[in-house]
């Protein structure tokens, strides 16, 4: 293909059917090394795949069809798919309109410079074959057929939500995946981090807990989530903007931020950004323990990102009193 054709198009089908499924971590390390092939060959490249039924048919989206597709959408972006196929009953008023718009937000944008904006979404996956983060001392052999393997690791998260619905399916590749009768949280080679595009979150799972099917469980919203926790010192969650999002050269840049975090408890939290002279405060929210998700917009005054803060961030999701806050996403636009 590099060498006989001029441009590349890809059916991408497992970054385009649902989300949470095993083997998608080597999947798009093999996709992203492609990409840099062609690029360096001068070879545009494309990708497409359909979301089909699975949306609505499934054990685990049939229980709610407007988180399994947004979620979906999330994935899909976050692997740069750059073309959904959805069907037309998807797409029939606005009902599905979160997932819809939000991929049509970033499809297409290989490049940062030329992205609209950036976005980090929560979540953290349970990768059964990370024999680091869980040894088979504790957790059993390490095999992709081990089922009492991804059973104990579900269990050690169950306090933060996690659960493992349907073992069986989470035992087979990832068209079987797709096809699961329940939530999975555990599976073999998923996607351990965020969701995200020219946003990252620095150093996730020492500075944020993960959170899974977060009250309420029918939003949109909750069923991934990252927190902040004071009893084990993670009081700071750290973000850094891709290079080349803003020219390195601007005295400063127009930006706003969305944060969506569910406001639960009195607890207090901010949002700190880079500006020119260093760390600057952009708001500070007191929650009112409403029991919704609700977002914060906000401009950010002279801004400058250029990996000033600590741990060479741009932005601080930061708790400040009360009880621990927990967030669904960051985004940041140009204004």
């Amino acid at each position: 293909m590099l060498k006989n054709l001029s441009v590349i198009g890809f059916k991408q089908g497992m970054f385009s059917h649902g989300y949470h499924i095993s083997g998608s971590t080597g999947r798009i390390e093999k996709w992203r090394a492609f990409l840099a092939t062609a690029r360096d060959a001068g070879k545009p490249v494309f990708s497409r795949g359909e979301q089909d039924g699975e949306w609505k048919v499934c054990g685990w989206s049939k229980k709610n069809t407007r988180q399994a597709l947004y979620w979906s959408s999330l994935f899909a972006t976050h692997c740069g798919l750059d073309v959904w196929n959805l069907p037309g009953d998807a797409c029939q008023g606005d009902e599905y309109a979160d997932a819809i718009l939000f991929f049509n937000r970033y499809a297409g944008k290989r490049n940062a410079s030329t992205s609209p904006s950036a976005f980090c979404a929560l979540r953290r996956g349970l990768d059964v074959s990370d024999s680091k983060t869980f040894p088979v001392e504790t957790y059993g052999k390490l095999h992709w057929r081990n089922k009492e393997r991804y059973l104990k690791v579900a269990k050690a998260f169950e306090k933060y939500g996690a659960y493992q619905g349907d073992p069986d399916k989470a035992l087979g590749g990832g068209m079987r995946n797709r096809q699961r009768d329940n939530y999975n949280d555990a599976g073999w080679g998923i996607l351990p981090g965020n969701y995200c595009r020219f946003l990252e979150q620095i150093d996730p799972d020492q500075t944020s807990v993960g959170w899974w099917h977060v009250e309420p469980k029918e939003h949109i919203y909750s069923r991934f989530a990252r927190g902040l926790e004071k009893s084990s010192g993670k009081t700071r969650m750290f973000f850094k903007l891709a290079d080349g999002f803003f020219p390195k050269d601007a005295k400063s840049h127009a930006a706003k931020v969305r944060v969506v975090y569910l406001d639960k408890g009195k607890g207090t939290w901010s949002l700190s950004y880079s500006s020119a002279t260093g760390a600057k405060e952009a708001y500070k929210v007191t929650c009112t323990d409403s029991g919704e998700w609700m977002e914060k917009v906000a401009a950010l005054p002279e801004a400058k990102f250029s990996h000033r803060l600590p741990k060479g961030s741009d932005l601080i999701l930061s708790h400040v009193e009360g009880i621990d806050t927990v967030f669904h996403m960051v985004e940041l636009a140009r204004e």
